[in-house]
């Protein structure tokens, strides 16, 4: 952060509470305005990146009263979430974490509770919320304290479906594609004809009817195809797609870089994207 802190002209000394908070803002402004940009980047995942920030502001009121009244060496900034977490919860904590918003740690077992994985919020989001409780007076000699004296065995726990509810898990649905003929985005889920260039549209029914057929539809031997059921946790067009750099796909023997990105492109190809 002492980027946003330090310049040519200013020493530490210089420092006082408000260029610090600025500092902080500014930090994590960066930070989400990178994450927030990625809807562009990745339009069909607009719904995963804005569940990001609900979720994220629902951790942190959590941490925060869970930090009132603790003294600074029993201050939380890490969570974790049970194992395995919904497909669609995995997704969006993946977005959080390439946009740097969440960090991840290592994983714990907590015996007959299961395992948990474990995260670190963005220390400016912890900041900013004012989730380590400091009270009314706000200093970052107090903050300072907390962050030194954290530790990564002081975590909030969360078992991932009751975080992460039905209703969540619903609106994290795909952005129906681009039309296929300009590349705009459709300017609502049920036009029949592109608002920019006059192309038919591929119906949003079609579209999600597309994504749950199974990956045999794929031009896939079924040997290749039972390899990847019985290997992965992959089954459906959809679970390709929800797939970042092919994790789930290279856990299957014989697919690496080639194949797993063969097989993302015959799913994107099979949905017209």
């Amino acid at each position: 952060m002492s980027e946003y802190l330090l310049n040519d002209e200013q020493s530490k000394d210089s420092i006082n509470n408000i260029k610090y908070y600025e500092a902080v803002n500014e930090w994590v402004s960066t930070v989400e305005h990178f994450h927030s940009s990625l809807k562009s980047r990745m339009p069909r995942y607009q719904n995963f990146i804005n569940a990001g920030i609900d979720l994220l502001n629902i951790i942190l009121e959590e941490i925060k009263q869970l930090n009132k009244n603790k003294e600074p060496d029993r201050k939380f900034v890490y969570f974790a979430l049970s194992a395995p977490m919904p497909t669609e919860l995995e997704k969006v904590i993946q977005i959080l974490e390439y946009a740097g918003l969440v960090t991840q740690d290592k994983d714990i077992s907590k015996g007959t509770k299961g395992v948990f994985q474990r995260y670190m919020i963005h220390l400016g989001k912890i900041i900013q919320y004012n989730a380590l409780a400091q009270g009314k007076v706000k200093t970052f000699e107090y903050i300072s304290e907390c962050l030194q004296k954290t530790k990564t065995r002081q975590f909030k726990r969360f078992v991932s479906k009751s975080l992460f509810t039905e209703e969540m898990v619903a609106k994290c649905k795909f952005e129906l594609p681009p039309c296929s003929s300009c590349g705009n985005q459709r300017t609502f889920d049920e036009a029949k004809f592109c608002a920019y260039c006059g192309a038919k549209l591929e119906s949003a029914s079609l579209f999600l009817e597309l994504i749950e057929q199974d990956i045999s539809a794929l031009p896939l031997t079924s040997k290749r195809v039972e390899m990847i059921k019985t290997g992965s946790n992959i089954v459906i067009i959809k679970d390709i797609l929800m797939d970042d750099n092919g994790v789930e796909l290279k856990k299957v023997k014989g697919i690496q870089g080639y194949w797993a990105q063969k097989i993302k492109d015959y799913a994107e190809e099979f949905i017209g994207g």
